[in-house]
């Protein structure tokens, strides 16, 4: 500044100025190179550093800083005698000293964003909002985001530098230098909610803080004397996610071996040991069949439901031209509450489609095909540790005797484990929850005693061997043939609800005639239904009529009425003279015209158009008036009025 005093033209002036701008831009463009910050993988907020050293003569009083394009800061912090504030869309950030910032002296200050940042702008103002000459103020980038990773954690450390008793930063934090016997104030945010983190140098802890609602921390911490602290590490640890890491790691270590070295498993079955099983049928008195299969800790409450075909799902293929009806549908649904767990409740999940498919394809093949009602099953599991689509393929077979539909044979199923290790093996059978996890396959396999019928496999390992894929279908089949003996000793039990079931008689008629049952825009077939409480499905194409009811008289009775109905002589027809004239009965006045009653049960239609200038409200039923017989074809009969 005292060199510039000494031109005195402002020719000269401009010129220096000129030069010293481009000196500016030459120190922008390099401080901003230097204020580049990486965004770590998981976007968590930026973080950076800044010092300003005021090496001019003057009293610095203000520090403006704002970051280049369209990033804003979210936060910030300063050293303690300086007060600052956002503006401008929380783009621009004024810090302004209680005092003065004097010559020689130093200020830090910490800023967050929550994207990366290219460039940051800044100015510097004295005591009488001059702006001071940014050649004499020297500018530094202390610290900033960074993404090391330390591989022995759990999860990310960022780093940070000391900044003398503060230390600004987000996550967790490790300062390349510590000073002995120092304190220092350790801010920290984006932590899990509500966690007590465990402050470490090196291996030894000197604190333990707990993260607020928002997962931050505030605390100072002070630095042993007797510690060396040069080149050691401070790390913030959460303690818990470590110790529930190792213990994992011990518990699966502890299973696998137990099973391998000794063939004893968890619960403490042998390798081929197949859990508790309990048997309940028809206990939900009011369903047309009810099994609760209890396999250990696994249960399925399986529902089956019959009707017609009506009741059936329609579907439909892109190749179709008629719409199908799928007439087995097995459900399996999956609650929170099964594995003690409280969510909210919603549509079936991908895994409740796949096991109740799963389910269905073990059983579809063995159903009567002769038999041709709708059968619904809907497999409820109230408590699960492994498995539970197989308890429902047990659990639906049960159901579906007790609710005397007929199948071939049915059908049970098991699900296999593996572990291995190295050349040894050991193939689990009936595994649970915990062998499934630690595990290397659950090989689901279901079937009856003849054969397997469905079945699936999920696997951890690259593949397994023809003679381990043959040891685990034979040793399937043994646990298979166990579990349908108890269920064939079940069904033998069963005490069915005879009150509600369904009952069901089927006969057929000519094709021809099923025309007749339905009648006049369905009229015959639904006074039928409604006065004997029946439900009737007709088959256009064979013939086949099939009643559904409560009571076999019920049935025959309907029965009885449907074969008066299509058994009556079809009334002859008489045949009218074209043009003659005859006195009918009004019938009935519909807004196109009137029906008239020219003989007992024919009728003949007299359009509005055809009434000579009146209209059809002119006229009341039972009316007797002339008509004249304009055409006739069957009973489809044109008349006109006549006018006497």
């Amino acid at each position: 500044m005292n060199d510039m005093r000494r031109y005195s033209t402002s020719g000269i002036f401009i010129s220096v100025l000129l030069v010293f701008s481009i000196f500016t831009l030459i120190s922008i463009s390099e401080v901003n190179a230097a204020e580049v910050i990486s965004v770590n993988a998981k976007g968590y907020e930026n973080t950076i550093i800044i010092e300003f050293e005021n090496e001019s003569t003057s009293k610095i009083k203000t520090v403006k800083m704002w970051p280049g394009g369209e990033v804003a800061f979210t936060s910030f912090k300063s050293e303690p005698g300086w007060g600052g504030g956002k503006y401008s869309d929380s783009k621009l950030l004024i810090f302004t000293a209680t005092n003065t910032l004097n010559p020689g002296e130093s200020v830090k200050f910490g800023l967050v964003t929550d994207e990366k940042v290219n460039a940051i702008n800044w100015k510097v103002l004295d005591r009488n909002d001059n702006d001071i000459d940014k050649g004499k103020i020297s500018i530094q980038v202390i610290s900033e985001t960074s993404s090391d990773i330390i591989e022995e954690e759990s999860k990310e450390v960022e780093q940070a530098k000391e900044i003398g008793n503060e230390l600004y930063g987000t996550k967790k934090f490790i300062p390349e230098k510590l000073r002995v016997g120092s304190d220092i104030r350790l801010v920290g945010s984006g932590f899990d909610t509500d966690k007590e983190l465990k402050l470490y140098l090196d291996t030894t802890i000197l604190k333990s803080v707990n993260t607020d609602e928002q997962g931050n921390f505030l605390t100072t911490i002070s630095i042993p004397d007797a510690y060396n602290v040069g080149t050691s590490e401070f790390i913030i640890k959460d303690e818990f996610e470590n110790i529930l890491k190792a213990v994992k790691e011990v518990k699966r270590e502890i299973v696998r071996g137990m099973i391998l070295d000794e063939g004893i498993r968890a619960d403490g079955r042998k390798l081929d040991e197949i859990r508790p099983i309990s048997i309940e049928t028809n206990l939900l008195p009011r369903a047309h069949g009810s099994c609760l299969f209890t396999r250990g800790q696994t249960q399925a409450l399986a529902v089956a439901t019959r009707g017609g075909d009506m009741d059936a799902q329609v579907y439909g293929n892109l190749t179709d031209k008629e719409e199908k009806l799928e007439k087995f549908m097995l459900h399996y649904n999956f609650p929170a509450f099964s594995v003690g767990e409280a969510e909210r409740l919603g549509p079936p999940s991908r895994r409740e489609l796949g096991h109740g498919n799963l389910a269905k394809r073990a059983i579809a093949p063995l159903l009567d095909p002769e038999f041709d009602e709708t059968i619904r099953v809907v497999s409820e599991i109230l408590e699960s540790n492994g498995s539970s689509s197989m308890a429902t393929v047990c659990a639906s077979s049960l159901a579906m005797k007790a609710a005397k539909v007929p199948l071939l044979k049915m059908a049970a199923g098991v699900a296999m484990g593996l572990i291995t290790e190295g050349e040894r093996y050991a193939i689990l059978t009936d595994i649970m929850g915990l062998e499934d996890h630690d595990g290397d396959m659950d090989f689901k396999v279901a079937g009856t005693f003849d054969g397997i019928t469905a079945m699936q496999m999920d696997i951890k390992l690259g593949g397994i061997s023809l003679e381990i894929l043959k040891e685990a279908l034979y040793q399937a089949r043994d646990a298979r043939a166990y579990i349908l003996e108890l269920m064939e000793n079940a069904a033998k039990e069963i005490k069915y609800n005879e009150d509600v079931l369904p009952k069901a008689i089927s006969f057929k008629v000519d094709p021809d005639k099923i025309i007749d049952i339905i009648g006049t825009a369905g009229k015959t077939v639904k006074d039928i239904i409604a006065k004997f409480g029946v439900t009737i499905d007709l088959d256009k194409e064979t013939g086949k009529v099939k009643i559904y009811g409560e009571e076999h008289k019920q049935l025959q009775d309907t029965k009885n009425y449907i074969l008066n109905v299509i058994c009556k002589d079809t009334p002859k027809i008489p045949e009218f003279e074209i043009g003659s004239v005859i006195e009918g009965e009004v019938k009935r006045i519909v807004e196109f015209g009137m029906f008239v009653e020219l003989v007992e049960g024919v009728e003949g239609l007299l359009h509005k158009s055809k009434l000579n200038g009146k209209n059809p409200s002119d006229f009341n039923e039972g009316d007797k008036i002339k008509v004249k017989v304009l055409s006739q074809s069957g009973f489809k009969i044109e008349l006109a009025l006549v006018e006497e």
